[in-house]
Parts: structure tokens; sequence; C-alpha cells
């Protein structure tokens, strides 16, 4: 053990402190897709705020940096380490308990390191719905939440997380501890410091707890799978569902038909809701009350009825709805079966969907014109998961040259059309060039700015956002 980490043991004697990092954790140096391998001196397993704050200032007496760490499921790189001399993962594994839930005031104070599904659980015991909800909620942390202002599916009703944090209790980089985790939905009392915090990818500060706020409980939903035959029809449901069902729409999530037909191969158990080798688009759109309501089923028909479908298979039907949802959820696995997948995150105003997925897969063409085109997403927000498969039967490297150029041509055409090159994973290490780029300077220079106040000497996840700009 090197000289800075037995000093750390005796300034935390109960500090969990792992050194051997690649043989007793290396869970902590994997990023998702395996395009980098991470490199640590340590890793530490801080309980409370105060030993955080003790960490920090460890570090700096050091020259340390540290790289907060949830559940490790960035897919930006956001949460790795890359230095084996001088970067410190900090997990919060420890920092997992629930605080608190106030009923009366709809909120639930929780720390960093509990899980989503936790969280969601410990919500539903009381009554109330905390609507956050990702792909990867049984692993993903409220801190690596927050971290990233994650999205999911019930953006379109609830919105990011952003939206549902009410306080944060965080630790700067100098060691000094901000608790501020009031549950006040109206406070104007200077300036707001918690939304900077969220979606900086741990660059600003150590979030240690939240106070999220927390919805009704859904009594009644309804769900229904639907195949139209073009992005115009798309649009047009959505405009459709809109009107007709107003705020009771939680989800609205799209994919293309190849999606549907490789899940389909990937997971046979599955109960198919129709004809599935149609080409066209689907559209999953799911609706809930706080309160029981029988008129679900003929409201959801009454919108059915003015939509050029070409199939429906509404939930309670032929397929209960958690079978529906599963068919969404398969998209990601369906992908991986098929090797190398080069993916984007992007999002356009919802009038420019149409454009862009059919300029998208005219760019992709022009690259190589046997790859295909596998766009998902929360269309209902305006978030296409644009994601390319390589050609049938041929192997990785038949897409691989094209990976960079394909890459710029997308990103390119979404911030074109007005929109992001980065919807909901964030900059983290692999984005830092874009952000460079397309960000208005003033803007990009402001952001500088504020991570030299938060972060003066650069110890909370250097190399993150900013790139080489940001190393240590």
């Amino acid at each position: 053990m090197s000289a800075a980490l037995a000093d750390l043991g005796e300034r935390l004697p109960d500090l969990l402190i792992i050194s051997e990092v690649a043989r007793e954790a290396p869970q902590t140096l994997e990023e998702t897709r395996h395009r980098l391998s991470g490199a640590a001196l340590a890793v530490v397993y801080p309980s409370n705020s105060q030993e955080i704050s003790d960490i920090l200032r460890w570090a700096k007496a050091h020259d340390l940096a540290i790289i907060p760490q949830g559940g490790a499921s960035s897919r930006s790189a956001a949460a790795l380490p890359t230095d084996a001399r001088k970067h410190v993962v900090m997990r919060f594994d420890r920092l997992n308990r629930l605080r608190g839930i106030n009923v009366a005031n709809a909120t639930m104070v929780v720390e960093a390191g509990m899980t989503l599904a936790e969280a969601q659980h410990y919500a539903a015991e009381a009554g109330l719905y905390l609507p956050l909800s990702l792909g990867s909620e049984a692993w993903c942390t409220i801190g690596g939440c927050i971290a990233h202002n994650a999205g999911g599916v019930n953006v379109l009703r609830y919105g990011n997380t952003r939206d549902q944090v009410l306080g944060l209790e965080y630790v700067l980089a100098d060691g000094r501890i901000v608790n501020d985790c009031h549950g006040l939905r109206k406070n104007n009392t200077g300036y707001a410091l918690e939304p900077l915090i969220i979606g900086s990818e741990g660059t600003l500060a150590v979030v240690s707890a939240a106070t999220l706020k927390l919805a009704p409980a859904e009594r009644s939903s309804l769900s229904v799978l639907i195949h139209l035959s073009d992005m115009d029809e798309v649009i047009l449901a959505l405009a459709k569902a809109r009107a007709h069902f107003g705020q009771s729409i939680s989800s609205f999530e799209f994919m293309d038909s190849l999606c549907l037909r490789l899940a389909a191969d990937e997971h046979p158990e599955l109960a198919r809701p129709y004809d599935l080798d149609k080409p066209g688009f689907h559209v999953l759109l799911r609706i809930a009350e706080n309160h029981e309501n029988t008129g679900l089923t003929g409201a959801m028909n009454a919108w059915l009825n003015v939509l050029p479908t070409q199939q429906t298979c509404l939930s309670g039907e032929r397929l209960s709805e958690e079978t529906l949802w599963q068919w969404r959820h398969a998209l990601v696995a369906a992908e991986k079966s098929q090797g190398l997948v080069l993916k984007h995150d992007i999002a356009v105003p919802i009038d420019q969907l149409t454009c862009f997925i059919r300029r998208a897969a005219m760019l992709v063409a022009r690259h190589l014109p046997e790859a295909r085109p596998y766009p998902f997403g929360h269309v209902g927000d305006g978030n296409i998961h644009y994601n390319i498969l390589k050609p049938v039967d041929a192997d990785d490297q038949a897409l691989a040259p094209y990976q960079e150029a394909i890459s710029e041509d997308i990103h390119q055409l979404a911030v074109e059309l007005g929109g992001t090159y980065s919807a909901e994973h964030g900059i983290g290490l692999f984005k830092t060039d874009l952000l460079a780029r397309y960000t208005d300077p003033a803007a990009y220079s402001l952001m500088q700015q504020i991570k030299q106040v938060f972060d003066p000497e650069n110890r909370l996840n250097p190399g993150k956002l900013w790139g080489e700009r940001n190393e240590r």
C-alpha cells in the first residue's frame, strides 16, 4: 500500500479501502461497452458525507483526483478512472440509506448509493410513486442518475431527473459540505445551485443525498403497441395522443421494424403481439391515472380509430401490459447479439424527426449501403437512439472502418436540425470534442469558469466533459 493510502487509513480507520483494484474490484475499471480499460490507484467506500469530506481533503494533501462512481452504467465512460497513479474511485455502496419519506409533502430523502429500483420500492411502500424509470434501474444509483440528469421512459409526463430533485446534499472539492436537502417546491432565495450539480457528471461536487419529488401512485394503466407505415404517421399518432389523453400519457416509445424482428429472434419465448415481419414502425404508448378508471380501454380505442394503424395489440386482450413492455426492454439485448453496434444518442425537435430518420438512413448508406439502421427511443421527447448494426453475416470489421465518419455525419445532422448529439447519455470521455465544437463559445467559456469556481484544482472527475482541456 502506498504512503498516501496508508495516511488515509490512519485518518479514517473504519473506511473500506481497496488498493489491489484490478484483482479485488475489477468492475470499477470496466467501461460498459468495452471501448476503454480503466486504471486506478484505489477504491474507497465512504458511508457518510463527513467521510467524503475527509477523503477530498486527503486527496488535496496528496495531489490525487477523485472519480465518483455509482452503478458504473454510464454510456459515456463518465465514471471511469484512467490513471493508476492519481485516480481514486469513490464508490457509494455504503452510502445507500433511506433517510425518510414525508407522505404529506410527497418527498423522500435518499442517499446517493441507493439503487433506483430500491428508491422506487420505498416510495411504493408509502403509497407514492417515483416516476424516474430506466432500463438499468436495478443497479444504477440515485447519485448516478443525478450526475447524468437521467431521462428514461417517463420523461414525457414527469421530466428528467432534474425535474424530480428538490434538494441536494453535496460535498465540494475542498471538503465543505453543502446541506440543502430541503423539500420545498418554492424557494427563490438567490442562485439555484442544484441545477448546476445535476447533470455535471461529478465534475463540480460529490452528491451524498437528495430529496426527491414523489407523485401519486398509479391506480390504473393501459398500454398499446401499434404498427404504422412511416414516420409521418408516428408523429401524427403522437399529436393525436397529446390532444386525446393530455397529461395521462406516461410513455410514447418508437421502434423500427428491424428492432422487433431481432428481438423476436433473440427472445423466442416472448408471445408475439402481431405479425412483426412487415416493414414500418412501431409505437408503444402507455397511459396511466392515479385513480381507478374503467374507461381507459374505450378512450384508447377512440384514439386508435383516428389513426391509420396497420396492426394493434392492446394490453389485456392478447398480451399483458408487462409482456408488451418486455418487447421494448428486449431491444438492447437484441442489438448486442448482432456484434459491433455504432450508437448515437440524439434528440431533435419532434417536427424534425421524419427528416432526421430519412436523411440519417441516406448518410449511413453513403458510407456502407449494407449497414442496418436500428433506431428506437423516446420519441415523445424527441430522443432517438440511432444505432447502426453491421451488415448481415458480416464480421465486426465490416462496420469498424466507417464508425468515425458515420458518427460525424449523424451528430452534424442532429445539430443542423436544431437538436443535440447527446440527449441523455452525457459527455463523459467520448464526446468532449463535440461539446467544444457545438457549444456556443460564450456558453462554453461560462461553463469552464463555473468549473474553476467549484473545483479550481481539478480534483473531481478530471478529463470528463472537457477532455484534454481538463486533465490533471
